[in-house]
């Protein structure tokens, strides 16, 4: 009996968080945004939904609040989960995403060069590059926070430190990090998805401004001086990454280029823009 509840008490001290301060401001921030997604989607929606569901406006709306509930109850359930847990679980998290990444490439489910989608039968589908942004989240929080030590600390630490913990604490985590990013970054890329590599290399450079990673002041002008001249570079000569590559910068420069195709997006909410004005037209007007 005393052994079962030795068991029980580490499975809640897993579960308890070790702070339990609840932000009134940002649960208020993110139903807002919620209910505002909601009228928007409804508003875009009902139309179609009208005319490909037997004149019922809701099917939309309805999926995606069913979507919305569970992941409220996700958001409430993680807000619980001590923060022991999510370290374990940082190099556990990085090694499937990245699996993942390379499984899509191989499996997937999709049209032409486009390996975004993982199909699981009674499932449905997963997108690896969304588990990767939550992976990459959680690793570089751990590692940031595992890693980055005074010297005071290195010296306590070092004594009892694997081989792997000393080096990464002496100055080696950063760059460690970078390869993740970068290799994050390319395998999205061989999926053929450019919003999801973006984002995902936004995340890591705001995840390593927040976490003050030990990069000199030259070091972070080169970098970003590195990546404004590429993006520069193939903005002009957008025609050596590519067919799909280039017809989504060329679209990006001008979106009637392809009104049908990649501009066809922009366009739209350009006209909704200006059909509406800055408070639209009111729901169910657009």
């Amino acid at each position: 009996m005393q052994k079962r509840k030795g068991k029980w008490s580490a499975l809640k001290d897993l579960i308890t968080p070790e702070q339990g301060a609840f932000d009134p401001p940002f649960m208020v921030l993110v139903l807002v945004l919620l209910v505002i997604g909601l009228l928007m989607l409804f508003s875009a929606s009902m139309y179609t939904s009208i005319k490909e569901n037997d004149g019922n406006p809701y099917v939309y709306l309805s999926k995606q609040l069913m979507f919305a509930v569970i992941g409220l109850a996700a958001m409430l359930f993680m807000s619980k989960v001590n923060l022991k847990f999510l370290r374990k679980l940082s190099w556990p998290a990085l090694i499937v995403a990245t699996g993942l990444l390379v499984l899509v490439l191989f499996y997937y489910k999709g049209t032409g060069d486009f390996k975004r989608w993982i199909p699981i039968p009674i499932i449905g589908q997963i997108q690896p590059s969304e588990i990767a942004k939550l992976s990459l989240i959680l690793f570089f929080a751990y590692a940031m926070d595992q890693y980055q030590k005074s010297a005071t600390e290195r010296k306590s630490l070092e004594p009892t430190a694997s081989k792997f913990a000393k080096w990464m604490i002496k100055g080696a985590a950063p760059w460690v990090l970078l390869g993740i990013l970068a290799m994050f970054g390319g395998l999205i890329l061989l999926e053929k998805h450019l919003s999801g590599m973006i984002i995902t290399l936004g995340i890591g450079a705001t995840m390593f401004f927040i976490g003050e990673q030990k990069f000199s002041t030259k070091m972070y002008v080169l970098i970003g001086v590195c990546a404004v001249a590429v993006v520069l570079f193939f903005l002009n000569k957008p025609e050596l990454l590519g067919n799909y590559w280039s017809a989504r910068i060329i679209s990006f420069k001008d979106v009637t280029s392809d009104p049908q195709g990649d501009g066809w997006q922009t366009i739209q909410s350009l006209n909704a823009i200006g059909s509406g004005g800055l408070f639209g037209q009111g729901p169910g007007q657009s």
